[in-house]
Formats: C-alpha cells, sequence, structure tokens
C-alpha cells in the first residue's frame, strides 16, 4: 500500500491511498511525501482576458453612471478617471496578493496587437468621416445629451404611459447609460458618441474568434467578422446593432462553454453559466432577443433533465429549480392570465392589470401566429 502525503508548508495532508499489486509488500508500507508548490492563478489566454475585461468593464461603467446620475456627480473626465483609478489600483492589489501569473502563446499576443491595431486606425478613420445621422441615431445623442445636462435618462421606444417595468426591459436604458458614460468620460462632443461601436466591433471580432481552437484559425474568423462590410458600416453609427452582436456572441461563447461531457458524463460550469446569465440580463436591457433566451433556456433544462443532473448533487437541483419556478411563475401567474383576458374575455381593462407586469408576451406572440387581433 502506498500512502501519498502532499506536503505544503507545515500542513501534511492525506490525499489518497492507492492499492495496486506491484506495490503490495507483506507488513510494510510505503510512505511517499511529495512537496506540493504554491498554488498560483494564471491567466493563458489574453484574447479571452480582453474580452471578459471589456464585458466587466461596460457593466462597470454603466453602474457608476447610474449612481452618478442618483447623486448629482458631474460626469466629466475627471471623475471617472479618478474612480477608475481607484478600481484599477484596488484590483491590481488583489492581484499581487494572489500572485497572477500572465502567460500566453504567440498568435495570441499577435491576434491581440492586430486587434489593437485595426482598433486605433478604425478609430482614426472613423473620426475625421463628415456624414449626416439616421433618425434612430438623433434619439439616441439627445437622450444621452439629457441625461448629461439635466441628469434623467430619457427610455426609448416606449410610451409615457407604460409601467417602470417595461420600461426598464424595453427602454434599451444600457445602450443608453453606455453612451453617456463614453461621451462623459472622454469629452468629446455628442455627435461622435458613435466612435464607441468600433470597440464593439472589435471585440465582436475577438470573442468570435473564441469560437475556434486553432489558434491561428481564430485570427482569420477575427479579420472575417472586423472586415464584414455589415458589421464595417454599422461600426461608427450611434446604434445599438453592434452591441447585441457582441453580448450575443458572448452569451453563446460562455453558454457552450459551460458544458464539459466525458465519455457519458455531463458537468456545468457554473462560473461560464453566472458569465452567460449576465451576459443575457445586458442583452436584455439593450434590446429584448427572446430567440437566444429561448433557446438558452429549452437546451439547459434538456440537458439537465436528459442526464439528470438534478440526482447528482443539490447545486444542479438548485439549478433547476431557480431556471424552471420564475418562467412558470411568470407565464402562470402574469403572461397566460393577460393573454386570457384579452384574447378571450376580451377584457382589456383586466388585461392592462396584467400587462403593467409583463415586459414581454411569449403567449401573445405564438397566439398571434395563427389569430388575428380582433381589437385592430
Amino acid at each position: 500500500m502506498l500512502l501519498v502525503v502532499l506536503r505544503d508548508g507545515k500542513r501534511r495532508v492525506r490525499a489518497r491511498e492507492i492499492l495496486t499489486s506491484n506495490l503490495i509488500h507483506k507488513n510494510k508500507v510505503r510512505v511517499k511525501i511529495i512537496d506540493r508548490p504554491k498554488l498560483r492563478a494564471g491567466i493563458d489566454n489574453i484574447v479571452k482576458l480582453a474580452v471578459e475585461g471589456f464585458f466587466v468593464s461596460t457593466v462597470i461603467l454603466v453602474i457608476l453612471t447610474s449612481l452618478m446620475l442618483i447623486l448629482s456627480i458631474p460626469l466629466i473626465p475627471f471623475t471617472y478617471s479618478l474612480v477608475m483609478l481607484i478600481i484599477v489600483t484596488f484590483l491590481a492589489l488583489i492581484a499581487l496578493v494572489r500572485k497572477i501569473e500572465f502567460k500566453s502563446s504567440k498568435p495570441d499576443i499577435l491576434l491581440f496587437a492586430l486587434a489593437f491595431l485595426a482598433y486605433v486606425a478604425l478609430l482614426l478613420y472613423f473620426s475625421r468621416l463628415p456624414r449626416l445621422f439616421t433618425p434612430d441615431e438623433t434619439s439616441y445623442i439627445f437622450s444621452a445629451r439629457t441625461s448629461i445636462l439635466d441628469g434623467v435618462v430619457p427610455p426609448m421606444g416606449v410610451e409615457p404611459t407604460e409601467s417602470e417595468i417595461r420600461a426598464l426591459f424595453q427602454g434599451r436604458v444600457f445602450w443608453t447609460h453606455l453612451l453617456v458614460s463614453f461621451i462623459g468620460s472622454t469629452g468629446l462632443s455628442a455627435h461622435q458618441a458613435g466612435l464607441l461601436g468600433i470597440g464593439f466591433l472589435i471585440m465582436t471580432g475577438l470573442a468570435s474568434s473564441l469560437m475556434v481552437k486553432n489558434k491561428w484559425l481564430s485570427a482569420a474568423v477575427f479579420a472575417i467578422v472586423v472586415f464584414n462590410p455589415l458589421l464595417f458600416l454599422f461600426s461608427a453609427l450611434t446604434l445599438n446593432d453592434l452591441a447585441i452582436s457582441f453580448y450575443t456572441v458572448f452569451v453563446v461563447l460562455f453558454f457552450v462553454r459551460s458544458f464539459s461531457k466525458t465519455d457519458n458524463n455531463v458537468s456545468i460550469n457554473f462560473v461560464n453559466l453566472l458569465y452567460s446569465l449576465l451576459g443575457v440580463i445586458v442583452l436584455t436591457l439593450i434590446k429584448l432577443n427572446l430567440l437566444v433566451i429561448v433557446a438558452m433556456w429549452v437546451i439547459l433544462v434538456y440537458i439537465m433533465l436528459r442526464y439528470k443532473l438534478y440526482k447528482l448533487n443539490r447545486k444542479y437541483k438548485i439549478l433547476l429549480i431557480a431556471v424552471l419556478l420564475p418562467v412558470l411563475i411568470y407565464e402562470l401567474g402574469m403572461d397566460i392570465p393577460y393573454v386570457i383576458s384579452v384574447w378571450i374575455f376580451r377584457n382589456i381593462e383586466l388585461g392592462n392589470l396584467f400587462r403593467q407586469f409583463l415586459f414581454i408576451s411569449p403567449a401573445e406572440r405564438f397566439v398571434g401566429w395563427f389569430l388575428a387581433p380582433w381589437y385592430r
């Protein structure tokens, strides 16, 4: 019998006992002590780090801008720079304490350098390009300027009579806050807010490159995405299309990476799943993409039921409940009663009681595929 002991400073922990035929000696036990090196956190992919960092930065900026608006703090570059200096210093101290090591392959470094050069080139090109603005762009710019000057963020695409819940999920408040953050932190004129889209174009390309495992093929994917004519034309517009593209790719990327399969055993990485969930929330606050959300929900529920993950441990059971219960409550308690009130009883007043809590009605969309609205 071989007794394996890991030695870490003054602590000794018995890891496991390994029994093999060639190690058995009569009345003898051999003990082998292995020195365990100190564990260090490591970063081995600069592209993944850049994508995650960009995602987290946008969330932090929106939260920071919201707090500054609530507290009536001036949205000027000095304020943003001071707060960011504090945040970066705090995170740097954490990295030093944890002794985080950074290692990256040459293809990743070259891809990151290519992305940075492309960003600078596009920024210089579009910042000097005179053009006219679309009606939607002028609306976004007006909302951003109103936020900076008056401290009020008007929602986009919702009626004044709508409830706060619908205004939050349908008013594209995240994108408006991002525009406010960009203008306030850079000090640029409001008409240059569209330059924010260039960053989303580059990050969409980097996030797409993470979909493939081959390092050199990922560079080709990045080039195809960045120089796609449609995405390229939208990169300098003050529209949320490229932001939607980035967050959609981000959500799908980490959702796919949440699942791993060994033989017939499936496991879920909760960290990647959490990233994906946060991406869905951000995507919803920009513009609801029901197709992505429904597809992810169906796949997650199917995998957990197909492989009976809820029977493995309590974490999977809690996850299944957290995935199913809110949807059932929303549909059975608000959405379906709203559809019954409006489409069967034809009672608009009763339907409005449920409608004020709805941000979207999948049941009504389903009914609309087969029946024309009676009230139009």
